[in-house]
């Protein structure tokens, strides 16, 4: 019974998790005229740093798949969650183009460790493989569908500084 229970909480920390990450993949598009405003940059300055945000998300795949083998899924989680907050926090901090660009990147590796060690973890963890998997996938996709209203409405009431530190926590 306590091995069902931890089972289903590790599931359940990791879907919760996809979401978030998801929601902050989408955070930038979402306040982007925003942080163009508040930082008077324009907007091919701040699509070259989204570029560096994308390749640092995308790039990361690979090596932490590597990785994800070598070393424990839990202790890359924390990793990628306590790396997602950081950034988060950097990214709302940020004075200008240069350290948002930083703080991007950042969260752009952070977030690329989450998808081959959070796979691995469901593999090895979930008794019902399929049903874990679908846990995973829902709580991404509730991310996706639900974030940019989320943090487009914290951004319009309160500010996009406000928004990325919200998700911080």
């Amino acid at each position: 019974m306590a091995e069902v229970s931890l089972e289903r909480r590790s599931i359940a920390y990791v879907s919760t998790v996809h979401g978030l990450l998801h929601v902050l993949e989408l955070a930038y598009g979402v306040v982007l005229v925003a942080i163009a405003a508040d930082l008077g940059a324009s907007l091919f300055v701040l699509g070259v740093i989204a570029n560096v945000f994308g390749f640092a998300y995308g790039l990361t795949a690979l090596p932490v798949g590597v990785l994800a083998d070598r070393v424990s899924e839990t202790r890359l989680l924390a990793i990628c969650a306590v790396g997602m907050g950081v950034a988060s926090i950097g990214v709302s901090l940020a004075p200008g183009t240069i350290l948002l660009g930083v703080a991007l990147g950042v969260l752009g590796v952070a977030l690329g460790v989450f998808h081959p060690v959070a796979s691995a973890f469901i593999a090895r963890t979930a008794t019902r493989t399929g049903l874990g998997f679908a846990y995973l996938g829902t709580g991404g996709n509730l991310g996706l569908a639900l974030g940019p209203i989320i943090v487009g409405a914290i951004a319009a009431g309160l500010s996009w500084r406000i928004a990325y530190a919200a998700f911080a926590i």
